[in-house]
Parts: C-alpha cells; structure tokens; sequence
C-alpha cells in the first residue's frame, strides 16, 4: 500500500502524509496522530501543517472549478478517482 501507511517507512516518517489524508479525509488531525507529532514538532508548527494542508485544498478546488489546463507539454499527475 502506498501513501502513510507504506511499508519499510519509519513510523515518525509516516506521521505528516498521515496527517495530511486525515484532514483531505476528515478535517479533523486525530489525537494519536496529533499527540504523536507533537512528540517532535512545537505548536506553531502544527498550526502550519494544518493550514499548509488548507491551503493546498483550496488551491486545488479553485483549479479544477476554473477548468485551469496543464502548459504545453507537461503531462502532471495521473488522475485518481474516488
């Protein structure tokens, strides 16, 4: 499996894809996943996670709403459907 649960990752590693797909999922970063990153990060820096993740989001929904098109010669991402 990819993504945060990818296997021969560190746990630590894991937390901030983690992190990320709780809040695409749920918006909401769970206690344990929480707690564990803030083993190592100090507060404004899990408010900038938050809001980097927010960002991105609404980024994204602005892209795809305004029908935005790839330049020239630039293939991006295959699409992902839910």
């Amino acid at each position: 499996m990819k993504g945060p649960d990818a296997s021969g990752v560190p746990a630590h590693d894991k937390l901030l894809p983690r992190a990320a797909t709780e809040l695409h999922d749920k918006a909401f970063i769970s206690d344990e996943t929480w707690n564990a990153l803030a083993k190592t990060y100090d507060t404004k820096q899990m408010m900038d996670l938050v809001f980097t993740v927010g960002d991105y989001t609404v980024v994204s929904m602005a892209i795809n709403s305004f029908g935005m098109q790839l330049e020239p010669g630039v293939t991006g991402f295959p699409r992902v459907m839910r």
